[in-house]
């Protein structure tokens, strides 16, 4: 963690313990890029030098820190029974903890945050793959949003958000609206990461895809042959 990062933090903090009280939250859920488990962990670390300082308001931040982190917990909790419940091919029940996690992220962090954006996400791809498309868009369309006016145009949550809305549309036969939107992922991925990174790969792949369901054929062959080098080298020849 930068010391710029640890200003931002402990200037944060010190709003909370001078802010009225009630008014934590609030304060919280206007800082979303600050509003994390560095914070709690910082907090956490103040309260013990507060007091040994003998600072009365110690243990106010350091139960109001494990309040956080215990809702944060929660939240991280669901999405690992989400996970797990996917991959098991539950859609059904992976959808009800998904919902969960969704509402429990809005209410903790605020209606615009990060972990907002991942939960709608998670809950979008659900949708899809249950065939609920168009369930699946708006959330999709929500957390684009969202990630590009927290992270800017520029981001690899970005890229990742692009890349899912493209695989809805790609799967609807939307191929006109899927193609720009891995085109973008593609670039920006290109950009902000390795030339050679597994996500630019899977995005070759993802668009070669494209391609291929379009009888695209010889624009798919070079990038499917380009996303199979790039994975060899960086994952060896033997690999999933």
């Amino acid at each position: 963690m930068d010391e710029q990062r640890i200003r931002e933090y402990l200037n944060l903090i010190e709003q909370l313990l001078s802010c009225p009280d009630g008014e934590e939250l609030a304060i919280l859920q206007r800082n979303p890029l600050l509003f994390d488990e560095e914070l709690v962990a910082v907090m956490l670390r103040l309260a013990e030098q507060m007091a040994e300082a003998g600072d009365n308001n110690a243990q106010w931040l350091h139960s109001f820190a494990n309040q956080i982190a215990e809702a944060m917990n929660g939240w991280n909790q669901l999405n690992q029974q989400v996970i797990q419940l996917y991959h098991q091919g539950k859609f059904d029940e992976a959808v009800n903890f998904a919902e969960q996690a969704l509402t429990l992220a809005v209410e903790i962090l605020g209606e615009e945050h990060p972990n907002v954006a991942t939960s709608l996400n998670n809950l979008a791809g659900l949708y899809e793959s249950q065939g609920r498309f168009a369930q699946a868009e708006p959330l999709y369309l929500e957390a684009l949003a969202m990630t590009r006016k927290l992270l800017g145009e520029e981001h690899p949550d970005v890229a990742t958000s692009l890349n899912n809305l493209a695989g809805l549309y790609r799967q609807q036969g939307r191929f006109a609206q899927a193609e720009p939107l891995y085109l973008e992922a593609l670039a920006m991925r290109k950009k902000l990461l390795d030339a050679e990174h597994p996500d630019v790969a899977t995005s070759l792949n993802n668009l070669a895809g494209l391609y291929k369901s379009q009888g695209r054929f010889s624009k798919a062959e070079p990038l499917y042959l380009e996303a199979l080098a790039m994975m060899k080298k960086l994952l060896g020849t033997e690999h999933p």
